[in-house]
């Protein structure tokens, strides 16, 4: 792990057990405390990457009852809480963490990761001994039993299509899932999951004023709780509705005396203009609302070469196209102090909401709020659009579940045979990813409005991406903040009515009306995204997806078919609707090239 930035890092052995730490110190609080820690009694031994939200609460509740602190580190309030309440202080615990404890009065090793899945953490079984680590090469380079790739997951990012939420491009080697604990002992293995996401609808206002209201106080609250810090909090300004509210909202906390951080310093990604990456005058216009000094960084495009090494050194794939841009952001803040790095992932997550208000209205037989919405969206989209829609989501409300499964799975069987998708994997892969995702799905609630809550907090896609992002931030220095991704933000937009979020064809409906005078009109109204698409890196992706080594995507790829996906007749005039799944080729081709 010498590539993680650290301010300091220890080890520590007894008996059977080893634990070690790198440390970026990102708060005040975990000066106090060197990692591993020990309890007073040196039979409890804890590692940890992250922190803590609840904090205050968690330290007033030990308090209470008799504990006694020795510092005020989270990993402090970690080990008592174990202390306290065993391994159900998982449920006690909030924030953004990995946590392994070796506990030597039981000859156990505790592991647990956050809510959402934040910080990585993965098992290895390796012959008679049990590695867990938050980096799969730091699992490869102790490991005496190399592992092989596993072919399923890489099926997965050839296609585009993600199922294997634990699962990781090595066999037997997997992720401590999201909302679980784990325990090791000499009776075997236990894993429980400690967190549900809410499903059902139980914030019902009578003024949608009120919604609005609440979300406000949800977010500044989000944001308090997630930028505590010792040094300068970076806030990263896309010029979006997510990231530039979070930054408006840190300015205002300053203003008020309540930002647990001795400042606040934004950073944007200067694209180029002209272009759809071109967010400047957005990113400037929330800067000037609040009278604040914005940090413009270039976009960090690598080479292809870069990309194929970052793989190797992380003995995994390769990052996505776009995994890399923010990294002259994040070592740009590192170098002017920062530790703590704040963005505004979570919003497009859970802010986005769907038309199924229709079907909510339905269920409760609210007539008026049925034809309320109705008219908002015809207003937005006209009749012709609108009223066959809005009949198709209330009839969902009264069809059985068994024959929506039903229709469903026909639908997933007919995709598969479908010529025109996946043709360039193997007819036996594509048979195999269709068994993936119908496991996936089974292991769903089965009520829609749970299913789509429960997706959005354990997407598989979304399990990988936030392992890259932090082990790139681990190797720029800078710790992650995520507002919108915290338990009490999740909640809000799980336990609302989608209405509260969609309205006309808008999407983040309250969350915009929330931040009305907040921020700049110009980023409030913003219906548009920017776009990040390296149309150059996708060409080399597909070069190298063609020109690997004899085998390396023979086990799942059609020749004829990859041909077809990077139109080599035609002197890779790529589709650039195919930018993932030419990814997904090359990082696959890479990472079996590269000699691990």
């Amino acid at each position: 792990m010498d590539e993680r930035v650290r301010d300091e890092s220890g080890v520590w052995r007894d008996g059977s057990f080893a634990m070690g730490a790198v440390v970026l110190h990102a708060t005040g609080e975990s000066l106090e405390a060197a990692l591993p820690l020990a309890n007073a009694q040196g039979n409890l031994v804890l590692v940890m990457d992250g922190y803590l939200t609840n904090w205050e609460e968690l330290r007033g509740d030990l308090l209470e009852r008799g504990a006694a602190l020795r510092n005020r580190s989270d990993a402090e309030l970690v080990l008592h809480a174990y202390e306290q309440w065993g391994e159900d202080c998982a449920g006690r615990l909030e924030g953004e963490f990995a946590i392994v404890i070796a506990d030597l009065r039981h000859q156990r090793l505790y592991a647990l990761r956050d809510h959402q899945g934040l910080r990585p953490l993965y098992i290895y079984k390796d012959k008679d001994a049990v590695l867990v680590a938050s980096d799969i090469a730091a699992i490869i380079a102790a490991a005496t039993r190399k592992p092989e790739p596993d072919l399923d997951y890489l099926a997965n990012i050839v296609s585009g299509h993600w199922y294997l939420r634990d699962r990781t491009v090595w066999k037997g080697l997997g992720r401590v899932p999201p909302a679980h604990w784990l325990s090791h002992d000499r009776q075997g293995q236990t894993l429980r999951r400690y967190y549900s996401v809410p499903v059902d609808i139980d914030l019902s206002y009578r003024r949608e004023q009120d919604y609005v209201d609440h979300y406000r106080e949800v977010l500044f609250d989000a944001v308090r709780r997630t930028s505590r810090s010792h040094r300068t909090l970076a806030v990263t300004v896309s010029g979006g509705l997510d990231s530039s509210s979070l930054y408006c909202i840190a300015h205002a906390l300053e203003q008020q005396g309540r930002l647990p951080a001795p400042g606040l310093q934004g950073y944007t990604l200067a694209g180029d203009p002209g272009t759809a990456a071109y967010e400047l005058p957005y990113a400037r216009a929330a800067a000037e609302h609040c009278g604040r000094s914005l940090i413009e960084v270039p976009l960090f495009r690598p080479g292809i070469d870069w990309f194929t090494a970052r793989g190797a050194a992380d003995c995994d794939v390769p990052l996505p196209q776009n995994g890399a841009m923010t990294i002259g952001l994040e070592r740009r803040a590192h170098e002017d102090g920062a530790r703590a790095w704040m963005d505004g992932h979570g919003g497009d997550q859970w802010l986005d909401g769907t038309r199924e208000y229709y079907t909510e209205f339905a269920k409760a037989f609210d007539l008026a709020g049925f034809f309320a919405a109705l008219r908002r969206d015809a207003g937005a989209n006209g009749w012709g659009h609108t009223l066959p829609d809005a009949l198709r989501f209330a009839a969902g409300a009264f069809v059985p579940m068994a024959l929506r499964r039903a229709k469903r799975r026909r639908a997933r069987e007919a995709r598969y045979r479908d010529p025109s998708d996946l043709f360039w994997m193997q007819p036996a892969w594509r048979e195999r990813l269709l068994g993936f995702e119908d496991d996936y799905l089974s292991a769903l609630p089965e009520q829609a409005r749970a299913q789509g809550n429960w997706n959005r907090l354990l997407s598989p896609y979304n399990c990988y991406a936030f392992d890259f992002l932090q082990r790139q931030r681990g190797a720029s220095g800078v710790d992650s903040r995520e507002p919108m991704l915290t338990r009490q933000f999740i909640a809000f937009c799980a336990r609302a009515p989608k209405w509260v979020l969609n309205q006309g064809g808008l999407t983040k409906v309250v969350h915009r009306k929330a931040m009305r005078g907040i921020m700049p009109d110009l980023i409030v109204d913003r219906t548009d995204k920017a776009e990040f698409s390296d149309f150059a890196i996708m060409r080399d992706f597909a070069r190298h997806a063609l020109s690997a080594s004899p085998g390396a995507l023979d086990p799942l790829c059609d020749p004829a078919g990859l041909r077809r996906l990077t139109a080599f007749e035609s002197e890779l005039g790529i589709d650039p609707a195919r930018g993932w799944e030419l990814w997904g080729c090359y990082a696959v081709a890479a990472f079996m090239n590269s000699g691990l």
